[in-house]
């Protein structure tokens, strides 16, 4: 937990969140003319209008397979995944995971009694073709295809055909965390997993924790349609109702379009970041360390030689006050030594070089 903390788990730098413009839009939430509003009768899946707003974004910018129904409002991400962990898997349950990959969907699932099958990636995402070689039935796939953690690669389009493919052949889930989709650099974002879903198998999982945190951290989950009146009679004994007036603002924020130019500025901001950060690891380390050539999210991935130490490499990292996390809880098996992911979210521009090199000169560099 200490480690992930460094990271901030991923958050945005509070700079740059659009206070201003979210106070104006709780501020006007208050300002309701009709006292029935706050007397709507509780929906299990949350504020329509939330949800309708949501799902239009999604289709836009995601090309989500999405109608108002199947969206599901959730306080966090890790709820829906426990509540989809609670309704899907029974102990004992074969659950493929990719290796590496998220730690919390691991933990989560392992709770629920699953037996968790690594499925080993590489620069096009999880290799599917692994899925078929399984000797047990699979009941759930839970993958990030478009951004994944830890690596930043993204699912190749004939690999996301094949995992479908399978899924359909062999009546299993595939559980979608879209997580981190929002900031890719200098690519076009891949479409959603799910929209390619012909056999309403794909369950779709975000959050608005990259782009707003701490602001908001809802989650929300697209379902298949045989799934959507379950989930709702299983949400309504868990978690039934939500702050009001915060999903009446993030509704406004997304209809009026201020999400959408957030991210677009946020993802310019960002770019320069981690092309300073980049810029200043090369010069300081050279063929020292190897580089992740993916752009995308709020961390680097790296890799030291072998003439470093882990422990030697995390000291140094944290006197220089460089957010520094090993990948090696993101392994069920094979880790890498010395792979480690660091943040340059909350790193600013101007000393990115002045920090990088007081953490090489922390290496005997």
């Amino acid at each position: 937990v200490e480690l992930f903390a460094e990271l901030n788990y991923g958050a945005p730098t509070v700079d740059q969140l659009p206070l201003t413009r979210w106070k104006e839009m709780l501020y006007r939430a208050t300002r309701y003319q009709d006292g029935n509003m706050l007397a709507y009768h509780s929906d299990p899946f949350g504020y329509m209008p939330l949800r309708e707003a949501i799902c239009n974004y999604l289709i836009r910018s995601r090309s989500v397979n999405c109608t108002p129904d199947r969206v599901a409002i959730f306080s966090g991400a890790q709820g829906a995944l426990d509540l989809m962990g609670r309704l899907l898997i029974d102990n004992g349950d074969a659950v493929a995971l990719e290796n590496p990959g998220f730690p919390g969907a691991r933990r989560s699932m392992l709770t629920h009694g699953a037996e968790i099958i690594p499925i080993p990636v590489d620069g096009q995402g999880m290799i599917v073709e692994h899925l078929e070689s399984i000797n047990q039935r699979v009941k759930l796939v839970y993958v990030t295809p478009s951004h994944h953690d830890p690596t930043g690669v993204v699912l190749s389009l004939p690999r996301r055909i094949a995992l479908l493919d399978w899924a359909a052949r062999t009546d299993s889930f595939i559980f979608e965390d879209d997580y981190d989709s929002e900031y890719r650099y200098g690519d076009k974002p891949m479409p959603s997993l799910q929209g390619l879903d012909e056999h309403d198998c794909t369950i779709y999982l975000s959050t608005f924790w990259k782009v707003l945190y701490p602001v908001v951290r809802i989650g929300f989950i697209v379902l298949p349609r045989r799934m959507v009146r379950l989930v709702g009679r299983a949400k309504a004994l868990i978690e039934r109702d939500f702050p009001l007036l915060e999903q009446k603002a993030l509704a406004d924020f997304i209809e009026e379009g201020h999400l959408e130019r957030h991210i677009k500025r946020t993802r310019v901001f960002y770019a320069k970041r981690r092309a300073a950060l980049v810029q200043a690891v090369t010069k300081q380390f050279g063929k020292r360390i190897y580089i992740s050539p993916v752009t995308a999210g709020m961390h680097l991935l790296v890799r030291f030689g072998e003439e470093f130490e882990e422990e030697q490499v995390l000291t140094a990292a944290r006197t220089a006050e460089v957010s520094l996390v090993s990948t090696s809880h993101h392994y069920v098996v094979n880790s890498r030594q010395r792979e480690y992911l660091m943040g340059f979210a909350h790193l600013p521009e101007e000393s990115i070089h002045e920090t990088v090199q007081k953490f090489a000169a922390n290496l005997g560099l």
